[in-house]
């Protein structure tokens, strides 16, 4: 478990991992690896053991896919674990406290989630559906999801700009894709990415048209 720490423990000036945090969350390759204690939110208390095992060797479960630098991780690593192990690396992860709370989050302005809803039924509803329920393990589910809730946005941004093409495994061989919406504003991506961080129940730090273009470059 300690290759996990690698990704997603914060890291002090030095690069080695602050062990009070470890598994908070942390910046890797442009991309944020997300909680993997037990907070309500962007953290794995939703995710059951089963749930944990599940993504680990399909690289997708009922709450989310994996991306970014995850998927070579599943691709290359963790599909190949036995199920007794991808069971016990999940029990271990269940069994992980959840850590120091983020900072309280203050409501995004009307304004901002009126925008970022009229851009989501312009182009994501084909796949997402408007509750966000989408189709898990195809399509992943928007409400309540960790990766969306995470204090860090830069994961939500990644995959809005970047597309999204789901990885296939032995256990999970049907694939799915995401478009890319880079050509939207710096804005628009902030307001929709806001959007579905707040929408649904969801809840989470707004998104900036900074954030977007520091994340382009």
């Amino acid at each position: 478990l300690g290759h996990c720490g690698a990704c997603h423990t914060p890291k002090n000036m030095l690069g080695a991992e602050r062990q009070k945090v470890r598994f908070t969350g942390s910046r890797v390759d442009g991309w944020f690896a997300p909680r993997l204690d037990s907070a309500e939110r962007g953290g794995l208390k939703s995710w059951s053991v089963e749930d944990i095992a599940e993504y680990l060797q399909s690289g997708r479960n009922a709450h989310s896919h994996a991306g970014g630098p995850m998927a070579q991780v599943v691709l290359n690593s963790t599909s190949h674990l036995s199920d007794a192990d991808a069971r016990a690396i999940a029990v271990y992860l269940k069994d992980i406290a959840a850590g120091p709370p983020k900072a309280a989050i203050s409501p995004p302005q009307p304004a901002q989630m009126a925008n970022g809803e009229k851009l989501y039924r312009g182009s994501c509803v084909a796949c997402h559906e408007l509750d966000g329920s989408g189709a898990p393990r195809i399509y992943p589910p928007l409400p309540g999801n960790a990766n969306l809730q995470s204090a860090d946005p830069l994961s939500t941004i990644r995959i809005l700009l970047d597309g999204a093409e789901t990885i296939t495994t032995p256990r999970a061989p049907n694939t799915g894709s995401m478009p890319d919406y880079a050509k939207m504003s710096d804005q628009d991506v902030a307001d929709v990415a806001t959007y579905i961080r707040n929408a649904w129940g969801n809840a989470a730090p707004a998104v900036t048209a900074a954030d977007v273009a520091k994340a382009r470059k």
